[in-house]
């Protein structure tokens, strides 16, 4: 239910790359972040939509909108990138999307802000609620 990155404390840019990714559900994905302490799961302004204006904002982590109208089949692939904002209050920015290639007309992108207590270690993706991965690729690549 959870892919986990560690992160060097010592990055600045961050991408998240899903090539062919799918889940056992319909859930939208959920990008979070975490230091030392953990994973942050509350404190983030993300919104995420696509060219219809269906919008949502969470604060649970950064929110990556699957395309509208598919089902649990379908796969996803695209890059997230977090991007750090202030190194003293570790603030990122994050921005990016996911597509399927399978509904037209759609073009979901997200972005959104979280600051952490200490320098990022982790970044996990996740679904907002628990669908299991079961097909595709997930990388990471910082500096």
């Amino acid at each position: 239910t959870t892919v986990d990155f560690t992160i060097p404390a010592t990055a600045r840019v961050i991408k998240l790359m899903l090539a062919k990714v799918s889940t056992n559900g319909t859930s939208n994905y959920l990008v979070q972040i975490g230091d030392p302490g953990g994973i942050e799961v509350a404190d983030y302004l993300s919104t995420a939509g696509d060219d219809t204006n269906n919008l949502a904002t969470v604060t649970a982590g950064f929110l990556i909108t699957r395309t509208m109208g598919t089902g649990a089949t379908v796969t996803f692939s695209g890059t997230i990138t977090l991007t750090m904002e202030n190194s003293t209050t570790f603030t990122w920015t994050e921005e990016g999307g996911i597509s399927s290639g399978v509904v037209t007309g759609y073009n979901p992108h997200s972005s959104g802000v979280k600051s952490l207590s200490a320098a990022l270690t982790t970044v996990r993706l996740t679904t907002v609620t628990p669908d299991t991965f079961d097909a595709g690729e997930v990388n990471v690549m910082y500096q």
